[in-house]
């Protein structure tokens, strides 16, 4: 009988039965028959990332697109690669972006895996392109919010990456 009361209480709204029956309920369900979804149909993000790379050497500053170029040579991974560092990088955004006072800081993301790896393949592309490698990588990332409300318009949030300097 506990067991039907327990099971009838999680799957019921929230605001329809009392916290501490609603707590003992999620502590009793969620271990064993709470079924995440994101096996069989994952919720795609609410946002899309549009990534813009400056390179600079001796001051000058050349534009550039991971994993794309007229002159590397033509495989599939090499856009597949670029586009999941993005993501990896936008995970670490999420986790690590944080104000001080009025000023959005970077340096932990800039620490992460996706942005130093990214980094390393934007570098190693400018290098096999131009053959020589670049002085300092600048990434201009703009995020795309889709709204929940399919009325709205999306939003553009531009994040603009301070210069990462390149050593030899």
């Amino acid at each position: 009988m506990l067991h039907f009361v327990l099971v009838t209480s999680y799957c019921l709204p929230d605001q329809k039965i009392p916290e501490t029956l609603r707590m003992v309920s999620n502590e009793y369900c969620v271990p064993f028959f709470h079924q995440g979804y994101q096996l069989f149909a994952p919720d795609p993000p609410p946002y899309q990332g549009i990534l813009q790379i400056n390179c600079m050497k001796n001051g000058v500053i050349h534009l550039m697109e991971p994993g794309v170029s007229s002159r590397l040579p033509d495989h599939f991974r090499l856009p597949r690669t670029a586009d999941r560092l993005v993501i990896e990088m936008m995970a670490d955004m999420r986790k690590n972006l944080y104000y001080d006072s009025d000023t959005l800081r970077y340096d932990l993301v800039q620490h992460g895996r996706g942005y130093l790896a990214l980094i390393y393949m934007c570098a190693n592309q400018y290098e096999m392109v131009h053959g020589v490698k670049p002085d300092s990588i600048q990434f201009n990332l703009d995020l795309l919010m889709v709204p929940e409300n399919t009325d709205s318009l999306p939003q553009y949030q531009p994040y603009n990456f301070p210069w990462y300097a390149i050593r030899d």
